[in-house]
């Protein structure tokens, strides 16, 4: 009898995922970025761990395996800290400001 093969997670679907949900919920907005961290930061360190991570993506309606969430918070943590700050949820979700918004704010 074979093994079942291993499932992969990909970041980038987990996190299209997240958008369509933070869209229906009309979150996609800065501000409603920064009230759903603000909510997955339970302990209020500014910093998001893999525990709160799924809790707080459970409250949005998002339920995501142990291996899910490993995927996607590495897909978030860019400076490898092993946690997720506003900076890098923001980015992740939202995505780097276009040309013409840098020349703006600069």
């Amino acid at each position: 009898m074979a093994e079942p093969e291993a499932v992969t997670y990909d970041a980038l679907t987990l996190v299209r995922d997240i958008k369509d949900t933070l869209c229906k919920r009309g979150s996609l907005t800065i501000r409603g970025l920064a009230r759903t961290f603000k909510i997955m930061d339970a302990n209020k360190n500014r910093q998001v761990d893999l525990s709160e991570l799924d809790s707080g993506l459970r409250i949005i309606g998002i339920n995501l395996n142990e291996e899910q969430l490993k995927v996607l918070l590495k897909h978030f943590d860019k400076n490898c800290n092993g946690t997720v700050d506003f900076n890098e949820f923001l980015v992740c979700i939202r995505g780097d400001l276009n040309d013409a918004r840098l020349c703006w704010i600069r």
